[in-house]
């Protein structure tokens, strides 16, 4: 077997030098691989409100199981990205969006909702449009 020459103090075989070349590529791609499981979760998340006062919900969640708002579980794609859509009263309004891998490892986001769009209640709304008619046609009632 023909041993390769340098200036230095070691020599190597052709033979183990591909065996260490072959090593440490197994190696490289075993953390590479491995990344993701080591890495968890990793969770994004958003809101967009609509001009009826319900707020959209949306995001992307890669390598989980399960995804809630508010401890409430919601459908994720096969890309990874969700969208759920909900009312909130008028106000601040905290929401937690929660992500789990199969692990039971988990990432939370918190979002800050203001809902500035003002709903009347059914009472207030009767009251503003309705006008007392008298017997005779008069709308103050003389």
């Amino acid at each position: 077997m023909p041993i390769l020459r340098t200036n230095s103090r070691f020599s190597f075989s052709f033979p183990t030098l591909i065996a260490t070349a072959a090593i440490g590529l197994a190696l490289a791609y075993s953390v590479f691989v491995a990344y993701p499981l080591a890495a968890g979760p990793r969770l994004t998340a958003s809101w967009e409100q609509a001009e009826n006062g319900e707020f959209t919900i949306l995001g992307t969640a890669e390598r989980v199981a399960s995804v809630s708002i508010d401890e409430l579980p919601i459908a994720i794609t096969d890309q990874g990205t969700f969208s759920e859509t909900r009312s909130y009263p008028p106000g601040y309004t905290v929401v937690t969006v929660h992500a789990e891998d199969r692990f039971g490892r988990s990432r939370e986001q918190t979002l800050t909702l203001v809902n500035t769009h003002y709903v009347p209640y059914a009472s207030e709304e009767k009251n503003s449009s309705e006008e007392t008619i008298s017997d005779n046609g008069d709308p103050k009632g003389n």
